[in-house]
């Protein structure tokens, strides 16, 4: 029976790891047979593909953290995009592991992931396919990996290119330039419950690993590697750092273009030709592994974006109300909080008026009350009677004449009122 090689007081069910640690330290292969066991493999490969009931959770969790910590940056420093794959998913081939294709995953949470190095490779080569004119030159990208910017201090020209991404210098040369641009690691957001076990056939095995003539009489050995089902959620997140990319364009040539500038839509120009390349290597070139054969196709999900900022505003005007009511005096925050629940109820629709002595008169009655307490100034007892009588009529059937009656409106009145 194939056993996972662990000490054996862990036992052998590992069905509450993580997919990571099942497919590497916990992996069941291993059997007292110098060959491969291929029974061995295909239930290896079961239970690899199985995710774990809190994994998706985790995905959830981590992308959540992400997105809060770049809330905290300026949209003028942050670009972010949601992408769904067109195309099965894969990364990390290269990785050894005992059946033969590894893959890569994020530790210590053991979850699949596509490394920031990998994207900022993709968005380069995209960037300079673009800049050469390879797919036309009617493309914000065409011409700018020519020399725009000069760095004095080191005697340098810089492109575009260079200033986004940073300089890579031919060999021998020691001149490297640090990019702009930080891209982030991608936690992608898998569909169901379980990755995907794709097969390749190599026909040649006998002369890539023998080094006998290739003929096809061979027969085709299937190797199977793991991937990410289509209709996985990727979510792209950069950070430019303006500061560094003002440092670096800071002497430029006559048609250089103004990275920082900004158009009509609050878009800083670094952040439109972003997008472009990310258009382009989401229908030509994909991400991660296996892209020459279709592999990491994806496509630009617009509306999760637009929801996604939607809520993003929604949250920062929370929180700015908030601190705006915790610099209120403790009555003033009391109004506020009647005026915050009136604004509710009426927003409830269709909400019929209620009766007296149902919760919103009683609400309007605790303020009343309330406003009658020594520490309350007379300013502050003139605003909760304003504020119950702007919305108190609205919310219960009763005249304004009989709520100033009922509640005692008048003890609430400036002196010079009463």
């Amino acid at each position: 029976m194939p056993l996972a090689a662990v000490p054996r007081y862990l036992g052998q069910d590992f069905s509450q790891a993580s997919s990571g640690l099942r497919f590497g330290l916990y992996l069941p292969i291993w059997t007292d047979r110098w060959n491969k066991n291929d029974a061995a493999a295909r239930d290896a490969w079961r239970q690899v593909t199985r995710l774990s009931a809190g994994e998706g959770e985790v995905m959830e969790a981590i992308n959540q953290r992400f997105d809060a910590l770049a809330s905290t940056l300026p949209d003028s420093s942050r670009l972010r995009l949601e992408a769904v794959s067109t195309a099965p998913f894969t990364t990390g081939l290269g990785n050894e592991h005992p059946l033969e294709n590894g893959f890569a995953f994020l530790f210590p949470y053991g979850i699949p992931y596509l490394a920031g190095s990998g994207v900022k490779g993709v968005l380069r080569r995209a960037a300079q396919e673009l800049a050469r004119g390879d797919w036309g030159e009617d493309t914000p990208w065409f011409g700018l990996d020519r020399p725009s910017f000069t760095l004095k201090s080191r005697n340098l020209s810089l492109s575009v290119i260079d200033v986004l991404f940073g300089r890579e210098p031919a060999a021998g040369d020691g001149e490297h330039v640090r990019g702009a641009l930080d891209f982030w690691d991608v936690v992608p957001l898998i569909e169901g419950n379980s990755l995907l076990v794709e097969i390749m056939t190599p026909h040649q095995s006998h002369y890539y690993q023998d080094g006998e003539p290739p003929h096809e009489c061979a027969d085709p050995i299937p190797i199977p590697f793991l991937t990410l089902a289509p209709g996985a959620r990727f979510v792209f997140r950069l950070r430019c750092h303006t500061a560094h990319l003002a440092r670096l364009t800071r002497e430029p040539r006559p048609d250089a273009p103004s990275l920082l500038a900004v158009d009509g839509e609050g878009k800083a120009r670094w952040q439109a030709l972003l997008e472009v390349a990310f258009a382009h290597a989401f229908d030509w070139l994909g991400f991660g592994a296996k892209t020459s054969v279709g592999y990491g196709a994806m496509q630009r999900d617009p509306a999760a974006e637009a929801k996604h900022y939607a809520q993003e505003q929604a949250t920062r005007e929370a929180a700015r109300k908030q601190a705006e009511i915790e610099s209120l005096s403790p009555q003033r925050q009391r109004i506020q909080a009647f005026i915050d629940y009136a604004e509710k109820e009426l927003a409830r629709s269709p909400r019929p008026k209620s009766k007296i002595g149902q919760p919103d008169y009683q609400e309007a009655q605790k303020l009343a009350k309330d406003a009658l307490a020594p520490e309350w100034s007379p300013e502050d007892r003139a605003a909760a009677r304003q504020a119950i009588e702007t919305y108190l009529p609205r919310l219960a059937d009763i005249s304004l004449k009989d709520i100033r009656k009922k509640l005692e409106l008048d003890k609430l009145a400036p002196p010079t009122q009463q």
